[in-house]
């Protein structure tokens, strides 16, 4: 018999929105094919982790004909992306609780926006373990035979997209396995591109963490940060303050990538991480930033003190001079991480109100008479339905943030930092614009975006 997986996923992880998820196999001997009901079996099983961290596995069995030259093919797309989501809260199924700082300590039994992690946050959703075995079944003489041993193996997805018009390069996951100074967090704003933020803003990264498996070897890479360090700078470059140093541990709700691999099904939740880094998540886990702050920085670190990644910069700004409400948005990129961006310049605030009408009447029938009443009847409202929107402008921007910004427009799912409730919190947001046009100084000149954004919950009213 000749049975073998002719095409599969190659990397060590792979976008669950790509080519990348489709298993072909074969069976040469033509003997075995012509077999009557003749079928191949794909086994799929799916390991996540629940709210406390314990592996979770979901099994499903799909049957595929062969064509004539002995080959099957099966997309397991659809069923891989329906586990893959990028977690929208903070995972809590770690026992130091200090996952959210300040606002666990004052509200010890609430639920956190991912947005607001203080430290790391390990996942529960966003990557997966998915084990494909597949093998040949007939039928002969009553009796189901299988001719041939059964091939598994261990492919790891995340909540990630892969443009189709990429064609037939690979996904390159080894541009985010956190190993040397040119490495890059799960995001598609470039590290050339400074970060503006206020003091009260939140901002994360998200980044692979552990050992990973090349299918059909025993090659590994592991991706090793073993702690995140943010430096202040001021307004001439200088270093200033002292270096905070977060390590990767369960201390810090993270996890050492010693520990964490996807090969262990009791591990996956720590195979990617959350981590803190904006203004709001530093000032929450207790650092001091230097009133001179012009500037800081974000790296990881390997356990010796090399450089782990690339360092992200971020620029501290006011809100405008002129009064403007500045609006911070969080938007899903297409590497399953959160990117975000602020639009600092003139914002309006209407509500539009969708009312159902009814006539009522002016009649009031009393227990002896009926008169009619000026402060009854006519027509009113028996149901109200108010949605807010917003619209909201950014700054003259770089042809390179009008790139990144694209992700914003095309984003499933987007937040607005709300800093009027406390504990601050995130509030999800709908980008009601239909088209994207892509500006460009070449074109434009200075560019700018206006963008309508919808909240997602109505404005509650009471009924009629």
């Amino acid at each position: 018999m000749a049975f073998q997986i002719f095409d599969r996923p190659l990397r060590f992880v792979h976008p669950a929105y790509s080519k990348h998820t489709i298993f072909t196999v074969r069976e040469s001997n033509s003997a075995t094919v012509a077999q009557s009901g003749f079928k191949f079996v794909f086994e799929v099983t799916i390991f996540t982790t629940d709210e406390n961290g314990d592996a979770i596995s979901d099994y499903h069995r799909f049957t595929v004909k062969p064509n004539s030259d002995g080959y099957a093919s099966f997309d397991a797309g659809q069923l891989i992306q329906d586990y893959c989501t990028t977690d929208t809260e903070i995972f809590t199924g770690t026992t130091s609780g200090s996952h959210a700082g300040t606002h666990a300590s004052v509200f010890p039994t609430e639920r956190f926006s991912i947005h607001t992690v203080d430290r790391y946050s390990r996942q529960r959703s966003n990557l997966i373990k998915v084990l494909v075995a597949a093998y040949g079944q007939y039928e002969l003489n009553g009796t189901i035979t299988t001719p041939f041993t059964t091939l598994g193996e261990n492919y790891a997805f995340f909540n990630g997209v892969q443009p189709l018009e990429q064609g037939s390069t690979d996904f390159d996951d080894l541009k985010y396995i956190l190993n040397g100074n040119t490495k890059e967090f799960l995001t598609n704003t470039s590290s050339t591109i400074e970060r503006k933020v206020r003091l009260g803003d939140y901002h994360t990264f998200a980044f692979f963490n552990g050992t990973f498996k090349k299918v059909g070897s025993i090659i590994s890479f592991i991706s090793q940060p073993s702690s995140i360090k943010t430096s202040f700078f001021n307004s001439s470059g200088n270093a200033i303050g002292t270096v905070d140093t977060l390590n990767n541990n369960s201390v810090n709700d993270g996890l050492a990538q010693s520990v964490a691999t996807i090969e262990d099904e009791d591990e996956i939740q720590g195979s990617l991480l959350y981590v803190g880094v904006g203004p709001g998540n530093l000032v929450n886990r207790g650092v001091t930033i230097p009133t001179n702050t012009a500037t800081y920085t974000v790296q990881a670190f390997d356990s010796s003190g090399a450089a782990s990644s690339q360092a992200y910069t971020f620029r501290l700004e006011d809100d405008d001079c002129k009064g403007f409400e500045t609006i911070r948005l969080a938007y899903l990129n297409r590497l399953g991480g959160y990117d975000y961006y602020n639009f600092t310049k003139k914002s309006t605030r209407t509500v539009d109100t969708n009312k159902g009408l009814m006539k009522h009447n002016p009649v009031h029938f009393g227990n002896v008479y009926a008169s009619r009443q000026n402060f009854l009847g006519g027509t009113g409202v028996y149901r109200s339905r108010s949605i807010e929107i917003i619209e909201a402008n950014t700054d003259f921007i770089t042809d390179d943030e009008a790139t990144a910004l694209e992700e914003l427009f095309t984003s499933p799912q987007v937040y607005m930092q709300d800093t009027t409730q406390s504990p601050d919190t995130f509030l999800p947001v709908v980008v009601a614009e239909k088209t994207y046009t892509k500006q460009t100084t070449a074109n434009d000149g200075l560019k700018q975006y206006v963008i309508s954004i919808e909240k997602s919950n109505e404005k509650l009213t009471q009924r009629l």
